[in-house]
């Protein structure tokens, strides 16, 4: 489905940028919301890098679904936090070099 495949370019572009905008000083609300969303978008993309037979990759989001998931929350210092952001910025966005090489779904 390559309505799948854009919707993966899509979320991995929104994520990475969210967490790029996160090394900035914003309210404690963004935080909370960049939770939700780098944990829902490290969620799909697990379930799509399996689809399109790329395991490795999806494999490597578990970690920020872990960290950034909303239900039992990772309480961190804003350095390492920042640190993390950024991290899983580039991992977001480097993701995206395999673009061209994702099998359609199905």
């Amino acid at each position: 489905m390559e309505n799948t495949k854009q919707l993966s370019l899509i979320v991995r572009i929104s994520a990475g940028l969210m967490l790029l905008f996160a090394i900035g000083d914003l309210p404690y609300s963004y935080y909370q919301v960049l939770r939700i969303a780098v944990c829902g978008a490290s969620l799909f993309l697990i379930w799509y890098f399996v689809q399109v037979k790329i395991e490795w990759l999806g494999w490597l989001f578990i970690i920020p679904a872990i960290l950034f998931n909303p239900i039992f929350p990772v309480y961190l210092d804003k350095s390492t936090w920042h640190l993390l952001d950024l991290l899983f910025a580039i991992l977001f966005l480097g993701s995206l070099s395999t673009y061209s090489r994702e099998n359609k779904i199905g």
